[in-house]
């Protein structure tokens, strides 16, 4: 008897190779080398494997999200890694997945569209909320819109077909979130930026993003208060 794990991992390999709309029941059924009766013992219908396979995506993806928040020592590290956490989660989430979702996997599509809300509410805005209380973001910012714009922000990032020309797509998601924090950070944050984070996410280069030359805007403020 074939168990319901094995099942779901071959649908899996077979979703992410052909689509979600394109695979049958039948190819399912070969690829696990059982009848299609076999797979229909464990999973009514096709609805359902695809609602159990985006359940579990989502758990796994929950958890990344909070292993980085327990991790982090201060705001901007703490936004700074959750971007990146956003931007990985909508590198597997592929328009062509949200658009076999949307259209053809209702029930699925709406757990997406919860998670979407629960990473902008239970993640982005506690972590804001956090750096405005710690004056290292603005207190200007509206926390719901600017919370769901980030996390926006972080999806576009992904999608390197929608800009004009060879652009890179790592150095794409690099420089959106620079652009995102650029605009939220105060100078205390902007400092913060330039020392810690670097140490502990080296790769993010935001030494070299934020701060090219030495005669920076940052540089030149901190000159005057000499």
């Amino acid at each position: 008897m074939i168990s319901k794990e094995r099942i779901l991992e071959a649908a899996r390999t077979l979703y992410s190779v052909y689509g979600l709309h394109s695979v049958t029941m039948d190819d399912l059924a070969v690829e696990c080398g059982v009848s299609k009766r076999t797979i229909y013992n464990s999973f009514r219908h096709k609805d359902e494997i695809v609602f159990t396979l985006t359940k579990d995506f989502i758990s796994r993806e929950r958890v990344k999200l909070q292993k980085i928040v327990a991790s982090s020592k201060n705001p901007v590290e703490n936004l700074t890694s959750l971007l990146e956490g956003v931007q990985n989660i909508y590198k597997l989430l592929t328009p062509a997945v949200e658009l076999d979702l949307d259209k053809h996997f209702p029930n699925a599509w709406s757990l997406i569209q919860n998670f979407k809300q629960e990473v902008a509410s239970d993640f982005i805005q506690p972590c804001m909320e956090q750096g405005i209380k710690k004056d290292y973001f603005r207190k200007d910012l509206s926390m719901g819109l600017y919370s769901e714009l980030i996390s926006k922000l972080a999806k576009i990032s992904t999608r390197k077909n929608e800009f004009t020309g060879d652009i890179d797509s790592a150095h794409l998601c690099i420089a959106i979130r620079n652009f995102i924090l650029s605009g939220l950070v105060t100078l205390k944050g902007w400092v913060l930026i330039n020392d810690s984070v670097l140490d502990n996410h080296g790769r993010v280069h935001l030494r070299h993003s934020f701060f090219p030359e030495k005669n920076t805007i940052l540089g030149d403020l901190l000159k005057s208060n000499d």
